[in-house]
This record gives structure tokens, C-alpha cells and sequence, in this order.
């Protein structure tokens, strides 16, 4: 009978697509709260790992953190990869936050080929899209300076003022101005 049990659960998840060691391995959840506890401790070798393997998964939070991990070692393009790939993924959540921090790379022209500004603020718009607050507020900066869109005061108070219902109390100070 334990015979039959075991052949029967081997050809059940062949059918799903899966095998045994597949069903035991970790998941995206498992690898969320593994880098959680490794941030939390300090460990940044393991919270690397453990979010590079989340972002190859699909996790918009994994990838965040490999980016910042990678931006700790000041190892910049490897940051801009997973930046990208979180931003990308369009979740809301870690995705904006992603955005950003590609804009402020290219704001600051950290190991990519020359200082893009134009770059860095169109990431700054997908991040405030992605209801990332900073981003908001990074944003206006390109409808206040005028140096690659004109001037614009209604839409840098825009811009503002979502900051600041994100939550970015910057734009609330700035959006009343």
C-alpha cells in the first residue's frame, strides 16, 4: 500500500507540472521573510542573496533590496539591473521605490556613462506613478528647474502635492508654497 502511495504522489505531481523537490524548495514568501530577518541582522551578504533570489522570482521587494545591497558595495551597475527589473514590474509597492532610486543614480551619474538628467527624471515620474512619495516629490524638480521641460508651476504644485499625500511632508510644505 505505502507502494502505491508513493508512485501515486510521484505521477500526481508530475501531472501538476511540479516534481517532490520542487514542492519542498523555498518559495517567494519564504525568501521575503529570510531577507527580512537577514536586514535586520545586519547580515548583507545573506539579505543579497536571499533578495536576488526573491527577484528572480518575481518580487518586486527582492529586487528592491538586491539593488540596494549592490548599492552599499557601491557595485552601481549591478543596482542599476535590479533597480530596473523592480521598477519595471509596475507593483506599486517596492516597484516606485525602485524607479527612484534609478533616477537618483542617473541624477548623480553613479558608474553608468555620463550624468542623465533627462533620464533620471523620467524614472522619477514612473516611481511617483507607481505612488512612490520621494518620487513625487523628485519629480516637480523638472517643471521648477526648466532645464528639460519648461516651467510649469501648476504641474511642479501637482507633483507636490501627490508627495505629499503619499506622504512625503516635503511636498506638503512645498505644494503650499
Amino acid at each position: 500500500m505505502n507502494k502505491f502511495i508513493s508512485v501515486f504522489a510521484i505521477a500526481f505531481t508530475a501531472l501538476l507540472g511540479g516534481s517532490i523537490i520542487s514542492a519542498c524548495s523555498e518559495n517567494v514568501d519564504d525568501l521575503v521573510i529570510k531577507l527580512t530577518e537577514a536586514v535586520k541582522n545586519n547580515d548583507n551578504k545573506k539579505a543579497q542573496k536571499y533578495a536576488e533570489k526573491a527577484c528572480n522570482m518575481g518580487s518586486d521587494f527582492g529586487c528592491y533590496h538586491a539593488g540596494g545591497q549592490h548599492e552599499l558595495k557601491r557595485d552601481y551597475k549591478k543596482a542599476i539591473i535590479y533597480f530596473e527589473k523592480g521598477c519595471n514590474m509596475k507593483t506599486f509597492q517596492w516597484s516606485g521605490r525602485a524607479c527612484t532610486e534609478l533616477g537618483a543614480i542617473y541624477l548623480r551619474g553613479l558608474d553608468v556613462a555620463e550624468r542623465d538628467t533627462a533620464k533620471a527624471e523620467d524614472y522619477f515620474e514612473k516611481g511617483c506613478s507607481l505612488n512612490h512619495g520621494y518620487g513625487c516629490y523628485s519629480a516637480a524638480a523638472k517643471y521648477i528647474l526648466g532645464k528639460t521641460a519648461p516651467v510649469d508651476e501648476a504641474k511642479f504644485r501637482e507633483y507636490f502635492q501627490k508627495a505629499c499625500n503619499l506622504g512625503e511632508e516635503l511636498g506638503c510644505i512645498l505644494s503650499d508654497l
